[in-house]
């Protein structure tokens, strides 16, 4: 299967976003894969903060800078590009950050997150997979398993694909025309009630 499967997380780089676990889970997957699936798959972390030495640090640990990119602060159109080239988005912060996931809907992109108030608001089975926390490494190891499960079911991905579309349409306010619409923060919940 040499089709490109690329995982995007935005965020700040600081503990409890959860970059350690997505490294750690990222790290798993690349493991699982046979050496020709290796070359057509990539982790993009997109952010800024004091975490990011140790990060880079993880991830020479883990060994999987080859598949892993770092971007700080990349310009508004950039951050745009990687969410258009990403298969699935990642967020494994227990921080209420509902403009980040509704960004990630907007782009057709399935989530990986932690079942949280916010990602109960926003995510639903159909566009994504929600994780129960447990603790540390049971994290972890779901995250490594739903990464591993939107890649070998192209079906599924496309399936949730489908579903963050119709998922992000609920949170869309009218525009004006001509004026395309970004996800903002002050955006509530969905119209319709539907969690």
């Amino acid at each position: 299967m040499n089709r490109k499967f690329s995982l995007l997380a935005v965020g700040n780089f600081n503990p409890i976003n959860g970059f350690d676990i997505i490294v750690r889970a990222f790290a798993a997957f690349v493991e699982d894969l046979a050496e020709a699936e290796k070359t057509s798959i990539e982790l993009t972390l997109v952010g800024e903060g004091l975490y990011k030495e140790k990060l880079y640090k993880l991830i020479e640990l883990y060994q999987v800078s080859n598949w892993v990119k770092v971007i700080e602060k990349p310009a508004y159109k950039e951050l745009r590009t990687y969410y258009r080239h990403a298969s699935v988005f990642l967020h494994a912060s227990f921080e209420e950050e509902h403009a980040l996931l509704k960004r990630a809907l907007s782009f057709e992109l399935p989530i990986i997150c932690f079942d949280s108030v916010a990602s109960t608001r926003v995510v639903d089975d159909n566009c994504g997979v929600r994780i129960s926390y447990v603790d540390f490494w049971e994290g972890v190891h779901d995250f490594h398993r739903a990464m591993a499960m939107l890649y070998d079911d192209p079906f599924a991905l496309n399936l949730m694909k489908q579903g963050a579309t119709k998922r992000y349409t609920l949170f869309k306010m009218p525009k004006p025309l001509g004026q395309s619409h970004e996800p903002k923060e002050s955006e509530g919940e969905p119209s319709n009630g539907d969690q």
